[in-house]
């Protein structure tokens, strides 16, 4: 079966209509370790009218201004020379407001109240 990304939160809020926003986030770094600093941020936001699913989308590089070892490159794809013309932190800044403007939770009681026939 072969389904879209819209199919799948389809299906998914259809079976579950209270289910409000949903928010999705997944960061690579630059290893394991405690000091290990983000080299991507990449999020959805996904929310359903009734009909039709929205997704909105956030993907990032960040310049860790430090080199990503051979392994890193390997599992993630992302090379130093890509994060050398990355940004820097004023990326986590921009993702932050970014969340905030989609923000899954300050919408799912308004998608409830919606859904059930009750004034907002």
């Amino acid at each position: 079966m072969n389904l879209r990304i819209n199919d799948i939160f389809k299906k998914l809020y259809e079976s579950n209509p209270y289910l409000g926003n949903l928010l999705f986030v997944d960061v690579e770094t630059t290893g394991l370790e405690k000091d290990a600093k983000i080299i991507e941020i990449g999020a959805i936001v996904t929310s359903f009218d009734g009909f039709d699913v929205h997704i909105k989308t956030f993907e990032e590089l960040i310049n860790p201004g430090v080199p990503v070892i051979p392994k890193i490159t390997e599992i993630t794809g992302i090379t130093n020379e890509e994060l050398s013309t990355a940004r820097g932190d004023e990326v986590y800044a921009e993702f932050l407001d970014w969340v905030q403007k989609n923000n899954p939770s300050k919408r799912s009681n308004r998608t409830f109240y919606k859904r059930s026939d009750k004034p907002i």
